[in-house]
């Protein structure tokens, strides 16, 4: 029991120090991300006695993974770059200062990190990687700035989500009823 305990440390350790560097410590997410990497590495090399070739093959499966959500970070840096050196990033940033009128904090947040978000997320774009400027730039601080545009980045969750009920309902009203009635992918959905 006590090497179950001592394993689900192990293998929290490595994100709960993450967490500690980035928000404690305030490193910068590439060198958390380098470290943790590491880490982790010797971790799996002596505590958990994972072969040399299988933790180098994960590594670069991890690398390969990465890269579209990194290229993504890329040109949304480009994006916001280009716009900043052209002016339109304050011609924006002022539109949005005059949304909502006094107290317009709460309405900035929704209108900004929902509304824009969830057109980001329709077109493909990340609202974590795109936002943050514009928050900071509107006076939220660089924690707020990065963690409010998550909230936009969730209704493709929430609309997965509604599926469950219909999936569930089909498959208990199946069962009742012999299986009768198609499933969602039978049906062309």
């Amino acid at each position: 029991m006590a090497s179950i305990w001592l394993g689900t440390v192990m293998i929290l350790l490595p994100f709960i120090a993450a967490l500690l560097l980035l928000i404690i410590a305030k490193w910068k997410a590439d060198t958390t991300g380098f470290v943790m990497w590491v880490f982790v590495v010797i971790m799996a090399l002596t505590y958990f006695k994972t072969d040399a070739g299988v933790v180098f093959l994960a590594s670069i499966a991890g690398f390969i993974k990465s890269y579209p959500i990194a290229l993504m970070v890329c040109t949304s840096i480009f994006m916001i770059t280009y716009m900043q050196k052209t002016g339109a990033l304050d011609r924006i940033i002022v539109a949005f200062k005059t949304l909502g009128g006094e107290g317009k904090e709460p309405f900035q947040i929704m209108f900004i990190n929902i509304g824009l978000g969830c057109f980001l997320v329709s077109i493909g774009a990340t609202p974590v990687t795109m936002l943050p400027p514009i928050m900071v730039a509107l006076g939220y601080s660089s924690m707020a700035a990065v963690a409010l545009p998550a909230i936009g980045y969730d209704p493709l969750t929430t609309f997965a989500l509604l599926a469950i009920p219909a999936v569930i309902f089909q498959s208990v009203i199946s069962k009742l009823f012999g299986g009768a009635f198609p499933t969602l992918a039978e049906s062309g959905f």
